[in-house]
């Protein structure tokens, strides 16, 4: 359905990637993994001919749709959440057909019925970022490219969006940090890094193992050449000066110079550490809020009577739907802190 020849791009004299080929069949599953920076976006934005790759090109099979989720910043206007969730191409009928559809997939992806006639611009950008999401599922796009998906979605909307892309018709292309939604939904992983666009089968675990096992076998191979080498090089110039012995040193040299050399894996990129300073130890409890009240501009209540304890050692997860208070909680307990 697409297909990916040849491609290659740099920037400011540092190669991204080249030579890189990709087939997406139709109804396949795909991650596209690698370190940040490596190219992964560029990809995306080039299979969208936003941007253009400097030696190869890109097919798509014709009447082929894609639908693109972007990782942040998607517009929305005065239009309702139910027409951003419909809104087609097509004519006005399509979008009025697709309405009890778009309803069932707004609703797994948390919005209340009283949400669907509200302004999108009304919304948090995490909100339309999941109104998108709904239309692209809606539309049903014969490949659907996702860049980081759950980003904007809290546990309950991940886990219907899991299970949904799990029966998606299409083909998926998903650019993704979450390691267990990669394992739970794709089938082929591609690494992009080091210049190169490699494949492999299986999901993000399957890849982990064999990028390790290939890897194990690159340097084994590369150090095996390097000792022929050496031992070749050591015979040539011990005996290169004898006469009786000159023409097979110089047949020596001759098997390195034929030898098409092997490159030393890469190795992985160097991480950065941090190292903060021991604080001085608090006392048993390191924060308590009693009864606290919190609403939003206009007097929406976030919560009421809350209370909260945080003893020292304790490891604490905050859970909740988006609009639910956990940002907001975390930074009155920053207020409090700072003002102590």
């Amino acid at each position: 359905m697409l297909t990916l020849s040849n491609l290659a791009k740099a920037y400011g004299g540092r190669t991204l990637f080249r030579d890189a080929s990709l087939q997406i069949n139709r109804g396949e599953r795909i991650g596209l993994v690698g370190p940040n920076g490596a190219g992964k976006s560029t990809l995306f934005s080039i299979i969208l001919k936003e941007n253009s790759p400097d030696e190869g090109q890109v097919l798509l099979e014709r009447g082929a749709t894609l639908g693109f989720l972007p990782q942040e910043s998607a517009p929305a206007g005065d239009e309702s959440i139910l027409a951003l969730a419909t809104s087609h191409e097509a004519d006005e009928y399509d979008a009025l057909s697709l309405q009890p559809k778009a309803k069932r997939i707004l609703a797994g992806l948390a919005f209340k019925e009283t949400d669907f006639d509200k302004p999108a611009r009304t919304f948090s950008g995490g909100w339309v970022m999941r109104a998108h999401l709904a239309r692209l599922l809606t539309q049903e796009p014969d490949l659907l490219m996702l860049d980081e998906p759950t980003n904007h979605l809290d546990l309950e909307a991940l886990r219907w969006f899991q299970a949904y892309l799990k029966g998606y018709p299409g083909a998926i292309l998903m650019i993704s940090h979450d390691r267990e939604f990669l394992n739970q939904l794709i089938g082929t992983t591609c690494e992009i890094g080091h210049g190169r666009l490699q494949r492999y089968r299986g999901n993000y675990d399957s890849y982990l193992e064999q990028r390790a096992a290939r890897r194990e076998q690159q340097w084994a191979a590369y150090k095996a050449q390097q000792r022929e080498i050496e031992s070749l090089q050591r015979f040539a110039d011990r005996f290169r000066a004898k006469a009786s012995l000159a023409s097979q040193a110089q047949s020596k040299l001759k098997q390195i110079a034929r030898m098409e050399k092997l490159e030393a894996p890469e190795t992985e990129a160097a991480t950065v550490k941090f190292r903060f300073p021991q604080p001085a130890r608090s006392g048993l409890k390191t924060i308590t809020l009693e009864n606290v009240e919190q609403a939003y501009p206009g007097g929406q209540p976030i919560y009421r009577d809350l209370n909260f304890t945080a003893e020292r050692g304790e490891r604490i997860v905050l859970v909740g739907p988006n609009g639910a208070g956990k940002s907001t909680l975390f930074n009155f307990i920053e207020c409090v802190i700072t003002e102590m």
